[in-house]
């Protein structure tokens, strides 16, 4: 995938924004030392004028005239010095926004672009999505006339396990709405597909293609603040540049006691996926998504916490047919388990069909190879041996009621 150039005088890479914040920081931590520079200059002027060895008429003169002047003057100096101070962090902070910008501009891409690839046998490739949709049944616990807002929904396979209870015909309640969002035009033309086949047809669900992080920008959920039910984001978090951000966004849309319903893979899952997804932004290859915030339930339950919600955390057993999960047998002859020494071979075999990755020269590669080898290698339990769990931690958030405080009487 090619990858898009910053903006004229940002930094590009994996460490963009640090490096621009260090340059934030450089710049105050220098014009502090112009303040303190000034102050430290007119002081010593201040205590020259001062000293009473200057016993001369002119130099008492001098005193009078000069010493009245000098805080103004300092407060001049000050003030000059937090205006460019000001100015200069202003214009950082720009920069940074830009930055941000193009950063997750360059995800959604990134997105799209996958899967739109993936989209033609997505449903067909593994039986996995298909079965962590009829999951998300039990989590959400869907009943007759409620409203879903499936985020990332991909084909459709979360909203039609949910349209047969939703929209439950003959019983006596008002079909619920269902929207599903997508980023990705091919995904979404399979799903639209699928509203023909006769076992959907009759169920109502409305398919819109946009970036699930900006629905105030969908003209369909105008006024739809505070309106579903629930809202189910599958196999989609890991994906976001900003989970927390996005997580506060989505609870808007929620009526009070409304769900949100998620999941995110256990940190010792899909571990080839995972190793290189940290060590490609060294070499400047594009990856999707970042798993490194992820170190157990607990991750998932702060950033449902954070965004008000009442939360539940449950871990999975281990989930078969995983697209992501590792695919090597090493010398172990087991799925799953590797000895620790045996990175260097699963990063041939994960990017030997890789373009973004054969485009690397080959001292480059080699490099990349070993960083592989170290952080795999790293993943080793006691006995030395690197051991895949595809588990998933599913998340249950729900909104708070808001109380408004009823005003004392006067």
């Amino acid at each position: 995938m090619s990858q898009t150039p910053p903006p004229e005088g940002l930094v590009s890479g994996p460490s963009a924004l640090d490096a621009v914040i260090d340059l934030q920081l450089k710049a105050i931590h220098s014009l502090g030392s112009n303040i303190g520079a000034h102050i430290q200059h007119l002081e010593a002027k201040v205590e020259k004028l001062g000293n009473p060895s200057h016993t001369s008429a002119e130099a008492s003169k001098k005193r009078k005239r000069a010493t009245p002047e000098l805080p103004q003057r300092i407060l001049d100096a000050i003030l000059s010095c937090g205006d460019n101070l000001a100015a200069q962090m202003q214009d950082l902070d720009a920069k940074i926004d830009q930055l941000v910008d193009r950063e997750m501009a360059r995800t959604r891409i990134l997105v799209t672009e996958a899967y739109n690839k993936r989209a033609s046998d997505y449903d067909t490739a593994s039986s996995f999505h298909r079965r962590l949709a009829r999951r998300y049944k039990e989590y959400v616990k869907p009943k007759a006339g409620e409203s879903l807002l499936d985020l990332a929904c991909g084909t459709g396979q979360v909203a039609f396990a949910m349209a047969p209870h939703l929209q439950l015909l003959g019983a006596g309640v008002q079909p619920g709405r269902i929207v599903g969002i997508d980023i990705s035009s091919g995904m979404l033309k399979v799903a639209k597909q699928k509203l023909q086949l006769p076992e959907h047809l009759g169920h109502r669900i409305q398919f819109l293609e946009h970036d699930i992080t900006k629905l105030h920008e969908v003209g369909e959920l105008k006024g739809m603040e505070g309106a579903f039910d629930i809202i189910t984001v599958c196999s989609a978090l890991v994906l976001l540049d900003d989970p927390v951000e996005a997580i506060r966004h989505w609870a808007t849309y929620l009526k009070p006691t409304g769900r949100l319903v998620l999941d995110v893979p256990h940190p010792m899952a899909m571990l080839g996926v995972r190793v290189l997804s940290k060590i490609a932004p060294q070499f400047g290859v594009d990856v999707l998504g970042n798993r490194e915030w992820i170190s157990g339930p607990q991750s998932l339950t702060d950033v449902l916490e954070s965004a008000g919600l009442d939360t539940k955390v449950k871990e999975t057993e281990v989930w078969s047919g995983v697209p992501a999960s590792t695919d090597y047998v090493g010398k172990l002859k087991k799925e799953s388990i590797w000895t620790s020494y045996e990175g260097g071979p699963i990063f041939e075999t994960m990017t030997k069909r890789s373009s973004a990755w054969e485009c690397l020269g080959e001292n480059e590669k080699r490099k990349a190879r070993w960083k592989f080898e170290d952080e795999f290698a790293a993943l080793a339990s006691e006995d030395g041996c690197v051991k895949e769990v595809n588990k998933l931690f599913i998340g249950v958030g729900v909104k708070r009621w808001s109380v408004v405080p009823t005003p004392r009487p006067s």
